[in-house]
């Protein structure tokens, strides 16, 4: 396609939110901003995973309020930044949030990364 592979992966990973939406409504019941999702994706989305899943290795997310900022690191066993990246587009677009994501790769291969929501106009 001459995309490169990690446009393609943050591609995908945004689409891959959308189905979630799609295939799993109930995890979005009640939930009204994109950050309040974020915050509480291991407990609306991984405990379920790790209930169908028993051995399955997920990421970790901590997260961080700053002022206007929402921070929060990425890490996993496996190099899925740009995957991640994708997923939170996907998910500020859902909840119809217009949010800078800037991405600090901690680790080269993108398995611990960390992301910086600031609310457009904030920047």
């Amino acid at each position: 396609s001459g995309v490169p592979g990690g446009e393609l992966v943050k591609a995908f990973g945004k689409y891959l939110f959308g189905r979630f939406v799609e295939l799993y409504p109930s995890q979005f019941a009640g939930i009204s901003c994109a950050t309040d999702f974020l915050k509480r994706i291991h407990e609306y989305v991984h405990v379920d995973v790790q209930k169908l899943f028993p051995d399955a290795e997920l990421p970790s997310f901590t997260w961080n309020e700053e002022n206007s900022a929402f921070s929060f690191f990425y890490e996993s066993s496996r190099p899925f930044a740009d995957l991640a990246e994708g997923l939170i587009q996907g998910c500020l677009e859902h909840f119809g949030e217009s949010y800078a994501i800037e991405r600090e790769n901690l680790v080269e291969d993108g398995s611990l990364a960390r992301f910086i929501l600031v609310p457009a106009g904030h920047a």
